[in-house]
């Protein structure tokens, strides 16, 4: 019998703990059993608050958007727009955030916050519907494709420089670049680049 917990249990402490775990062990490793042995309860009680796992992977997305992301909706200023970009891009350096953005964001009640809050701010700069719904699924198609890239770029980058096709110094170059680029900087410019690409809309490059 597992000890029972000198904490007392809640949606928020086991899905903290679930987090915990991923980031330390990786996701295959989250079982309702190790999560139990992680909090020193038996694995059973974890039920008590979420119906299955994929109610506690719903909690997971949450945890990490109220931590994260949700903070940062509170100005409705035009930098705060771009301060939730980057905000999303940090949410996406926790190892379980990719993962459990691509299974469950639909299902998260977090996530339709995001959505609301960037579309309100798109509308109240004079987008129409169909421009605004374009700007967001180009801006967030950016964020979290530079997001999952951030994570096996220079892995590919290493592979590639064993290639015949990689032996002209420039190529070998582009390859270091790949490996060793700021991704701060990197990140940064590519919202500036997209802000120049919307130019023609005023309204739509002044968010970023």
């Amino acid at each position: 019998m597992v000890a029972a917990s000198r904490t007392p249990l809640s949606r928020t402490l086991i899905a903290d703990a679930a987090l915990s775990l991923v980031e330390e062990q990786g996701f295959d490793f989250l079982t309702m059993r190790r999560l139990g042995e992680n909090l020193h309860v038996d694995a059973m009680s974890l039920y008590y608050h979420f119906d299955n796992k994929d109610d506690l992977l719903d909690a997971m997305l949450d945890r990490l958007y109220d931590s994260v992301v949700i903070s940062d909706l509170v100005d409705d200023s035009d930098e705060a727009f771009a301060s939730w970009l980057r905000a999303i891009r940090r949410m996406f350096e926790h190892p379980a955030a990719l993962e459990l953005y691509s299974k469950r964001v639909a299902t998260s009640p977090a996530g339709p916050r995001g959505v609301l809050w960037s579309g309100t701010r798109l509308l109240e700069r004079g987008l129409k519907p169909d421009e605004a719904a374009m700007a967001y699924r180009l801006i967030t198609s950016f964020v979290t494709g530079f997001a999952a890239s951030s994570q096996y770029v220079s892995e590919i980058a290493e592979a590639a420089k064993a290639s015949s096709e990689a032996d002209a110094p420039d190529v070998q170059e582009y390859l270091r670049q790949l490996q060793h680029a700021n991704e701060e900087a990197t990140f940064e410019a590519g919202l500036r680049m997209l802000a120049s690409a919307l130019v023609a809309n005023p309204a739509l490059s002044a968010l970023l």
